[in-house]
């Protein structure tokens, strides 16, 4: 659930930078700086929902960051909502790496689990003393299991991811949010959850194929998830409805949200969340292909790759540059079109520029055609 530049304002990608960097600090903070390795995506939307469900209004503080020491960076610090998301972060995390070996065993692995187990008494105390049941989370993970080994639906596949999100959230909102939006908390986290269960098998169809695991989709759908190598195109319809209606509600939700809080930002991010739906799904059509944009959309595959590392670099500072530091002359908020010979944006006013952005920001330019 990353954010990308392109379907937001540069002042709201920044604000997002601010809750990353806050969540990582406060995992080194609870948990040693190792924990940092941890941070992820979905944890961060999860800092930033729990931020604008308690109606926060953080302001950044200066932190040094140890990828970038000789500079210091802004983060938002939130020490309570903090806590429970690097929680969250680490349980959630102890219990993928437990499924990962179930499926294939592994001494990098088998390391990090052994070191999470350690981390998690920690984060299992701190839910014991917020009142959060976790027993729970783990009759849903053992039904999980149930489920896979068993005949069942892609919808009773999703439920548990559902369910649990859906705690998650509830929980959250327990601790942070108003009672009014408990029950919007937990829609949004049964949607979120869905979105994120299909896709991630979606993700994992060329290994799960290759070595013969289970997979959600090739269980519900059976030959017909993968022909010849290839994704036929009435699975990649079907996933792609599944997702678009799990991020229609998901959006519908937030808007439901009281206050105003970041719900712009949580919208840019499940924006992003259907870019990627469409790069990932729709426009991949051999299992080769996917597993392709799936490894070199990685970190640790840019970094052990200098060449494209590098290239990457370039091309953010390229885009940057040319879309997010050059000034629209009709409003001084959005950025002159660099996408084609078009020499501003086609808004009317600073109205529509500030409430829903520039068109020409989005990586597609929808200026010019």
């Amino acid at each position: 659930m990353k954010l990308l530049r392109g379907v937001t304002t540069p002042d709201q990608y920044r604000r997002y930078r601010r809750y990353y960097c806050g969540l990582c600090q406060q995992l080194a903070t609870d948990y040693g700086t190792a924990a940092r390795l941890f941070l992820n995506y979905d944890t961060t939307f999860l800092y930033i929902l729990m931020s604008s469900a308690a109606k926060a209004a953080p302001e950044p503080q200066k932190i040094r960051c140890p990828v970038a020491p000789w500079r210091p960076k802004e983060a938002f610090l939130l020490p309570a909502i903090g806590e429970f998301t690097a929680a969250a972060t680490i349980y959630l995390a102890g219990m993928k790496l437990r499924d990962d070996l179930m499926d294939e065993d592994g001494l990098h692995r088998r390391v990090a689990s052994w070191w999470l187990r350690q981390k998690e008494t920690v984060a299992k105390a701190y839910f014991g003393k917020a009142g959060i049941d976790l027993e729970r989370a783990e009759s849903l993970y053992r039904r999980q299991g149930q489920l896979e080994k068993g005949e069942a639906s892609l919808a009773d596949l999703c439920r548990p991811t559902e369910e649990g999100l859906a705690y998650l959230f509830t929980a959250g909102g327990d601790l942070f949010a108003t009672p009014a939006d408990r029950p919007v908390l937990a829609a949004l986290g049964a949607a979120l959850g869905r979105v994120i269960y299909v896709l991630d098998s979606f993700v994992d169809l060329p290994a799960d194929y290759r070595c013969h695991r289970f997979n959600a989709l090739a269980a519900a759908l059976g030959d017909r998830a993968v022909f010849d190598l290839k994704i036929p195109e009435t699975t990649r319809t079907l996933v792609t409805a599944l997702l678009r209606e799990g991020l229609a509600t998901a959006q519908a939700q937030i808007a439901l949200l009281s206050g105003q809080g970041e719900r712009l930002l949580l919208t840019a991010i499940l924006t992003s969340m259907e870019h990627r739906v469409k790069d990932l799904v729709e426009n991949t059509e051999t299992l080769a292909q996917l597993e392709a944009k799936v490894r070199t959309s990685s970190p640790v595959y840019l970094l052990t790759h200098p060449r494209l590392f590098l290239q990457s670099q370039a091309a953010t500072r390229y885009y940057n540059y040319n879309y997010h530091r050059r000034r629209d002359q009709c409003c001084n908020l959005c950025t002159i079109a660099a996408c084609c010979e078009a020499s501003d944006c086609d808004c009317d006013t600073a109205e529509f520029c500030a409430s829903g952005g520039n068109p020409c920001e989005l990586l597609e330019c929808f200026c010019c055609g």
